[in-house]
């Protein structure tokens, strides 16, 4: 299990990113999403791919010791020393 903390996403920066990449009302139109069931505007799902990437990114998984290791599938084995 990996895990981090809440990530925030600026509505500036979901507005810039969604007229950008995701030009369609829900994200964009804040009066025509209130007529939507989420009743505002929602950020596009690749931005929210893409934040959460960045955050998983920050984690050093090849530190083997750590308990946010990448589990490597036998008989590979890498690297090929013990944790303490």
């Amino acid at each position: 299990t990996i895990g981090f903390g809440p990530i925030k996403i600026e509505k500036d920066s979901m507005m810039e990113f969604a007229k950008k990449y995701a030009n369609v009302p829900i994200h964009t139109d804040e009066e025509y999403a209130k007529t939507t069931h989420f009743g505002d505007i929602i950020a596009p799902g690749m931005l929210t791919f893409l934040e959460v990437w960045a955050e998983y990114l920050k984690k050093d998984f090849f530190d083997m010791c750590s308990a946010d290791r990448v589990s490597l599938p036998r008989p590979l084995s890498w690297p090929p020393t013990a944790c303490p």
